[in-house]
């Protein structure tokens, strides 16, 4: 449905604030939910003992395999948005965007998670069993250096503006809650069980769809925006 005047683009959904690229969000999270089935099958055959382990390269919950390298293009891509974005009209919502999208590839690449739960932990400074406080403290820290520039950008910012990013925030929150409300979930239940499994398919899985959704609704909204919109 298109509620402007201009002309639509092919395969994709407008309105006065927002556009979404219908047709590629639909190949992607297809590719997503595909890749989670196959992690689901491959682990359940780990369960019952007809596989040793599941094949690095297919497993959705580990770095560097391939669902997490498409997801790490996707950030790339939404970092590059962002600034391409900034240039056509210089708004610091846009670097703002950027920054959160570069700390969290990073984050996911370098592992920063892993290695301040890790470092915590040998430091003494965090006991091993006390999981909560050490994710609480990372993210916290991470969320508060994030989360300033993003307040300052969104008051400095129009309307119309806001309307345009708002969607990315949401999905971006979806993303956030998969990856730390799930995730303490999962971290809770026995290694190789199928609620494990699961639980890590619902983590993993819910963070490639959102993501997908993020790239979809970037793309035809601040990489290819319409004329006379706030990104152009």
């Amino acid at each position: 449905m298109r509620l402007s005047n201009t002309a639509p683009v092919h395969g994709t959904t407008t309105n006065p604030g927002w556009s979404f690229d219908v047709r590629l969000a639909v190949w992607l999270v297809a590719l997503d939910v595909t890749l989670v089935l196959i992690y689901l099958v491959l682990g359940y055959m780990v369960v019952i003992g007809r596989l040793g382990e599941i094949p690095h390269l297919l497993n959705v919950g580990r770095d560097w395999s391939l669902g997490e390298m498409i997801g790490y293009a996707k950030w790339i891509f939404l970092i590059a948005a962002m600034i391409v974005s900034y240039r056509r009209a210089p708004n610091f919502i846009f670097l703002a965007l950027a920054l959160l999208f570069i700390v969290t590839l990073a984050d996911d690449t370098l592992q920063l998670h892993e290695t301040h739960n890790r470092w915590t932990t040998r430091s003494g400074l965090i006991e091993r069993s006390d999981l909560a406080l050490r994710e609480v403290g990372y993210f916290a820290t991470v969320g508060l250096a994030v989360a300033v520039p993003l307040l300052i950008g969104w008051f400095r910012a129009d309307p119309p503006l806001r309307r345009k990013v708002a969607p990315l925030l949401l999905l971006f929150g979806a993303i956030a809650f998969c990856g730390i409300g799930v995730d303490f979930i999962h971290a809770s239940l026995p290694d190789r069980s199928v609620g494990s499994g699961l639980a890590g398919a619902v983590e993993d899985g819910g963070e490639m769809i959102f993501l997908s959704l993020m790239f979809s609704y970037a793309i035809a909204t601040f990489w290819r925006p319409r004329p006379g919109s706030p990104s152009s």
